[in-house]
């Protein structure tokens, strides 16, 4: 997969660039490493697909501050984000080949200094992880074996979760496919 990044003050877009074209990150902002350290595990969700499919696959991620009005009214704007901002993250995956893509498990990371708000993913992620590598269902369970024998399942709370996957989807010719996430920011990564 060919990917040509490019920010625009807080949005980092990834797109297909061709042997001709050079690859740079326009970095002017602190907060865009949050932006990079997303870039990492999201191109991980193209890990099944072949070679030549990735090639066809086209990726544009942004991240974007959340600001509500007094009337409850969202806004999402490219600004800087502090502590205690949201942040909404959006990928966007385009199939700009001639076949379909298949199994294609959309990934994105929740980087350190940012704690995952379950109700505004779109769609609701299927999948979680504590560490961006092993995944399991959907609200993570831990088991915990106490004395003599006694096991405890205990829910993690999703602001310790570390990444998202969504269900493999396949994507037909010029089809896109869209997921969304929020995250509170906490401190610095």
């Amino acid at each position: 997969m060919n990917l040509q990044l490019s920010v625009c003050r807080d949005a980092l877009h990834i797109t297909r660039f061709d042997r001709f074209n050079s690859v740079r990150l326009l970095s002017r902002r602190r907060h865009l490493s949050v932006l990079a350290l997303a870039l990492g595990l999201l191109l991980g969700s193209t890990a099944s697909l072949q070679a030549r499919e990735k090639q066809d696959l086209d990726i544009v991620l942004s991240a974007r501050k959340v600001l509500v009005a007094g009337d409850g009214r969202e806004t999402l704007v490219e600004a800087d984000a502090a502590p205690g901002d949201i942040v909404e993250y959006r990928a966007l995956f385009i199939n700009g080949g001639t076949k379909p893509l298949r199994h294609l498990e959309p990934t994105l990371p929740i980087p350190d200094g940012m704690e995952y708000l379950p109700v505004a993913s779109l769609p609701a992620p299927s999948m979680a992880s504590l560490d961006g590598k092993k995944f399991a269902p959907v609200p993570l369970i831990l088991e915990r074996k106490l004395e003599r024998g006694v096991e405890l399942l205990i829910e993690v709370p999703p602001t310790a979760y570390r990444a998202l996957r969504w269900p493999a989807t396949e994507l037909a010719p010029g089809e896109t496919h869209i997921v969304t996430a929020r995250a509170r920011v906490t401190g610095t990564p």
